[in-house]
């Protein structure tokens, strides 16, 4: 989780599953931006990382 001049953003990893093609994980994560109470945004990203085991954590500025 990332603060910053009353944002708060939000990472919440949807689903991920192997890809054994390239042997890598994919990511689908969805970032909820909360703007001062008003309407919220949001965006969808994917990431393709390397399969290493190791937990990713993404903050957006």
């Amino acid at each position: 989780m990332c603060l910053e001049s009353g944002e708060e953003h939000r990472i919440m990893k949807e689903m991920s599953w192997r890809d054994h093609e390239f042997d890598r994980f994919l990511f689908f994560c969805s970032v909820y931006i909360y703007n001062n109470d008003e309407e919220i945004r949001e965006r969808r990203m994917q990431t393709n990382v390397q399969a290493t085991g190791e937990e990713i954590y993404i903050c957006i500025h």
